[in-house]
């Protein structure tokens, strides 16, 4: 999820007041989906034909379009269960609405774990990331991607990407 203004850590009434953003070129959640494109690179091709691929607090759904046609059976994970709606609907065979410390799933479940622009707001990623570790398999690949918690990176994710206003574009600030 986007670091939007006045997003509290793991308050999901503020998740699910994004919900209806997510798929909007011009809306501020907009960066995400350029952001989830770039991090689709990484993902490897499937080293067999059953391979499972976790997203780990997919939202709306970003990701799904770039996985499209990859091979893999791609699970989302999220706690707003009206963004895992969106990602239904955009691309991911399975969603599941759970909290990213304690995923409900077995160890050694996922040959890909993607965790795209979520630590920043949960409150303790390093269980967050301990906890996609338990779910890979071994030799799988875990892929993690965070605006870093810095004055530069707030003033350019956050006032830049998304306060200044695009020609075209809407903003939508929560306070």
């Amino acid at each position: 999820m986007v670091v939007v203004s006045g997003l509290r850590k793991n308050f999901i009434s503020d998740y699910d007041g994004l919900a209806d953003q997510w798929w909007d070129p011009r809306g501020p959640l907009a960066p995400l989906g350029w952001i989830a494109r770039a991090r689709a690179r990484f993902v490897p091709r499937p080293e067999r034909p059953d391979a499972r691929l976790l997203d780990v607090g997919c939202g709306g759904g970003l990701f799904g379009p770039h996985l499209a046609g990859r091979g893999y059976r791609t699970h989302g994970v999220d706690l707003s269960a009206l963004s895992l709606r969106e990602a239904r609907d955009h691309g991911f065979d399975t969603v599941t609405q759970a909290d990213i410390h304690r995923l409900p799933y077995t160890d050694e479940a996922f040959d890909v774990v993607t965790a795209g622009q979520c630590l920043e707001h949960v409150p303790d990623p390093y269980s967050a990331v301990t906890e996609m570790c338990r779910v890979l398999r071994p030799g799988g690949t875990l892929i993690v991607d965070t605006i870093a918690d810095t004055r530069i990176a707030r003033f350019v994710a956050i006032t830049l990407a998304e306060n200044i206003p695009a020609p075209g574009r809407r903003t939508r600030h929560i306070s």
